[in-house]
């Protein structure tokens, strides 16, 4: 005796993947479906109480934290399965770096710097002089006597940022000279006025051969002919 109705077992397997998972608040997901059955069906649980029937859906999360999602399925006979991904952590990059020091009396000052950050996708240092760099614990020399702000600027998985800004404190002599710069006939004295901070001596160098120390800002000079450039 043959019956012309047939018996049909199914087993559904699920399964899916996500686009990342770690993320700023306020970046989207993407769920991608790998799941086997006949005729699914599809519920998702996106962990923090919200969920959708798409198969493939995409999904925002607003705060910080972290999710487990969670994908059930059921086919044509009713049968389910269920698959849940590796968590996603929703955070704020938070920034951290040390420095192998950070004043010196004069200069140059090399600094070694280190990057502690955690929960970013990309970093940018700016030294403060006009110099950046890309590179995880870089190492910058300082050849100026100034206070120079260093920040260390971090980039989400999405468009939140942290940055943080520590100082590097440099002393030494700064300053600028005065002279007249004019034609001058023989006999040919020139006056020179420096305006320098933190210096208590001076070396004139009138770039004739002849160099004169000073302890004062101020002094004259007798040149013969030609052209010259006093430092």
């Amino acid at each position: 005796l043959i019956k012309n109705k047939f018996i049909h077992i199914t087993k559904p397997y699920a399964g899916f993947s996500i686009s990342d998972s770690v993320v700023c608040p306020g970046k989207q997901v993407s769920f991608s479906d790998s799941s086997s059955g006949v005729a699914l069906q599809y519920t998702w649980n996106f962990g923090d109480g919200s969920t959708s029937n798409n198969r493939n859906p995409v999904y925002l999360y607003a705060a910080k934290g972290t999710y487990t999602p969670k994908l059930f399925i059921t086919d044509i006979n009713n049968c389910k399965d269920s698959a849940e991904s590796q968590p996603i952590q929703v955070l704020f990059p938070s920034t951290r770096f040390s420095m192998s020091d950070s004043f010196s009396t004069c200069p140059p000052l090399k600094i070694d710097f280190t990057n502690n950050s955690f929960n970013y996708q990309s970093y940018l240092w700016d030294f403060g002089d006009g110099s950046t760099s890309a590179l995880a614990s870089p190492t910058h020399i300082y050849t100026y006597p100034v206070i120079y702000p260093v920040k260390l600027i971090l980039q989400g998985n999405g468009t939140c940022k942290d940055s943080l800004i520590k100082n590097v404190t440099i002393k030494g002599q700064t300053g600028t000279f005065t002279y007249n710069s004019k034609p001058i006939c023989l006999p040919a004295i020139a006056d020179f006025t420096a305006n320098a901070q933190n210096t208590v001596q001076y070396i004139w160098d009138f770039s004739d051969g002849n160099t004169v120390p000073t302890n004062t800002n101020s002094i004259q000079h007798n040149y013969d002919t030609g052209f010259f450039v006093p430092k």
